[in-house]
């Protein structure tokens, strides 16, 4: 069996990158790691054929990792993943000996891209995936989240099962607003922390004025201090970055949505 191994430090990105690329390329063992310690004891016992490296890691970079990597293992696949797309980077990652460079938008585009042997929303009625009978109403679905990453992620996460459903973005609470007054969306995934009005605000704002809109707020600060303010905003549902699954994701939009 093939072997990928991802270093990651950053458990939300960490967690989705296997979990998407699991249900991609379900023959492919997904191996996983948060530093580059971490990443060469999984090297040394488990002799995985691709490796996937942020450039930002706990102690060593991933620029050091993958010149100790290279050294030791120089047949092995070394892919540097990172939000640091700039020509410096780039020229210092291939003259660590890494073998591709790619920004972790391109990253995730990409492994979406790749089609596994049956679509994961395909009903075997249809071959398109939708109900038999005519036209479908079109579901929405805002991702309010100021970084890129994660917000490309989560949407590119969402198309992949639902195909049908519009998923709209915005960085920040007067954009939110904006993509909602122009199109009221079934579901909202809201970070906390926002440019500006912060999601706790934006969340109440948002329930006063369309109080059948679901929002669920999706964040790192998984404190009870946050979640009692989340219910006190009337959020519909709390989650975790870190400890939600895709999975779990996925199943909770597939509820909102099929009760509409």
């Amino acid at each position: 069996m093939k072997r990928i191994l991802i270093v990651e430090d950053n458990a939300y990105f960490l967690q989705f990158l296997k979990e998407t690329l699991h249900a991609r390329l379900p023959a492919i063992d997904i191996l996983e790691a948060t530093n580059g310690k971490e990443a060469l004891q999984k090297m040394e016992t488990l002799s995985p054929d691709t490796i996937f490296t942020d450039l930002r890691l706990p102690g060593e970079n991933g620029l050091e990792l993958t010149q100790k990597i290279k050294a030791q293992y120089p047949d092995t696949i070394v892919v540097i993943i990172t939000n640091y797309d700039l020509p410096e980077y780039r020229e210092a990652a291939y003259q660590s000996g890494a073998d591709h460079f790619l920004s972790k938008d391109s990253f995730l585009k990409m492994i979406n891209s790749v089609s596994p042997n049956r679509p994961l929303d395909q009903d075997d009625s249809n071959p398109n995936g939708s109900p038999r009978g005519g036209p479908i109403e079109v579901r929405r679905v805002l991702v309010v989240e100021d970084s890129t990453i994660f917000r490309t992620l989560l949407k590119e996460t969402l198309q992949s099962r639902f195909p049908t459903t519009k998923i709209l973005e915005a960085a920040d609470g007067e954009e939110a607003m904006r993509q909602i007054a122009a199109h009221p969306p079934d579901l909202i995934f809201m970070d906390i922390k926002l440019p500006g009005e912060n999601g706790l605000d934006l969340t109440a704002k948002i329930k006063a004025e369309y109080p059948h809109v679901t929002v669920v707020v999706l964040t790192s600060y998984d404190t009870p201090e946050y979640r009692e303010a989340a219910v006190k905003a009337k959020a519909d549902h709390f989650l975790a970055k870190g400890s939600s699954s895709r999975e779990g994701i996925l199943t909770l939009v597939e509820s909102v949505l099929g009760s509409r």
